[in-house]
């Protein structure tokens, strides 16, 4: 079987249905009360969200930013040459897999008891037909979380951490590595490239839970 082609048939919504937490959340963590700056927060939860998408090397879609938010996508095989291809599907673009709406072969569609979800986003044939046939073969699916209340609760906490830190920075000079007041005491800033913050930009401890949901494609 040929490379497949990937699609988006129905994109998460633009706004909260892409965000990895929000605003509220945040400022709880800042301890700010005011609407002051909420625009500036979203801003920076827009941008960290979408900086995750592409950790976690999540597939784009034609002008489609990936994204984690749930999505109807679909993934067709064009069958070449005569031979049977293996058991498995993979479907490594986006995560997590939430189910399969339709697999069809051939323009048949398959009953959903000759088939079965795999760790890793990926699909085994099972019962008599132990293999996909030597033809087409189109798999919608649906995948990803909704957003922003299905994040698990630990990457979110990783998010909110990134948040914060990028919303701290505004008010320093990104060039300043540490800062002393004769008297007073002094200040080192984390830096990308430091002990905490990788050359991604993203916190070691945000790439650390994204890893689970990182596609091992490129």
């Amino acid at each position: 079987m040929s490379q497949p082609l990937f699609e988006v048939v129905t994109p998460a919504a633009a706004g909260a249905a892409r965000r990895l937490t929000t605003v509220e959340k945040v400022k709880a963590a800042l301890r700010i009360t005011d609407s002051a700056n909420d625009a500036l927060i979203t801003s920076i939860i827009d941008g960290v969200s979408s900086d995750c998408a592409r950790e976690a090397r999540l597939a784009r879609a034609g002008a489609t930013d990936p994204t984690f938010g749930r999505e109807s996508l679909r993934a067709t095989w064009a069958h070449r040459g005569r031979g049977r291809s293996t058991n498995l599907l993979v479907l490594p673009w986006r995560t997590p897999i939430i189910s399969i709406a339709i697999v069809v072969i051939g323009g048949d569609s398959l009953d959903p008891d000759g088939y079965r979800i795999l760790d890793g986003g990926m699909i085994q044939r099972v019962g008599d037909a132990c293999a996909w046939l030597g033809a087409d073969t189109v798999v919608e699916f649906i995948a990803g979380w909704d957003l922003p209340t299905g994040v698990p609760a630990g990457l979110e906490m990783r998010v909110i951490d990134q948040v914060k830190m990028q919303y701290l920075q505004t008010d320093r000079d990104q060039s300043l590595r540490s800062q002393s007041t004769d008297g007073l005491g002094s200040a080192a800033y984390a830096v990308i490239g430091g002990d905490s913050i990788s050359k991604s930009g993203l916190l070691k401890s945000l790439e650390t839970a994204l890893a689970p949901y990182t596609s091992w494609t490129v």
